[in-house]
């Protein structure tokens, strides 16, 4: 069984990520769910900075020398009250249509994609790694499963085998995707 908690290494300083981790593992769960913001490690068009705070590598060797398995949320959207959901603010412009399959976005969102899985994909479970899940995007309520779709197909060009999951699309059940619902107890109904 999973039992997960989040802990978003954009949100702790580094010098506390053992803290946090190990917390997370004596209060019970085997496994930290975390986002991987975009725009927290692509400032400028191409220019990706996974150094420091951002050390990707650092967080994800952490957990698994503390024994924890990793579900990893990459987006490319995330929302997660961050600024403009992950999206980088260079992306955002007058002819963006965001979250689409539109070249306007979609090879930004790939490239993203293929950066930041090549960086988790050794981490896959299948290579003895502590990644045992994928979210792509996220509370994404208006179907558009050949978005989707295409988000898989990069993720599995990019060599990840575990499963994937997206939270709130009705429309992906029975795709390449976990089927997940999103609820939130009263009084937020």
């Amino acid at each position: 069984m999973i039992t997960s908690g989040e802990i978003h290494y954009a949100r702790v300083p580094r010098a506390l990520w053992e803290d946090r981790l190990l917390k997370l593992k004596r209060a019970g769960f085997n496994s930290v769910t975390s986002y991987f913001f975009w725009n927290y490690h692509e400032p400028q068009p191409g220019v990706f900075d996974f150094s420091g705070e951002k050390d990707v590598d650092a967080f994800m060797g952490l957990a698994a020398q503390l024994g924890l398995n990793v579900i990893a949320r990459v987006g490319p959207y995330d929302c997660a009250e961050w600024d403009n959901g992950g999206h980088p603010d260079w992306l955002i412009s007058d002819g963006f249509i965001g979250r689409s399959l539109d070249d306007s976005y979609f090879r930004y969102a790939e490239r993203w994609l293929r950066v930041i899985l090549g960086k988790l994909g050794k981490y896959d479970k299948s290579r003895g790694g502590n990644m045992i899940a994928l979210q792509l995007e996220n509370e994404y309520f208006w179907g558009d499963v050949p978005y989707h779709e295409a988000l898989a197909k990069v993720a599995r060009e990019a060599g990840i085998t575990v499963d994937f999951y997206t939270n709130a699309n009705r429309f992906a059940r029975n795709t390449n995707f976990i089927d997940t619902l999103d609820l939130y107890p009263d009084p937020w109904m």
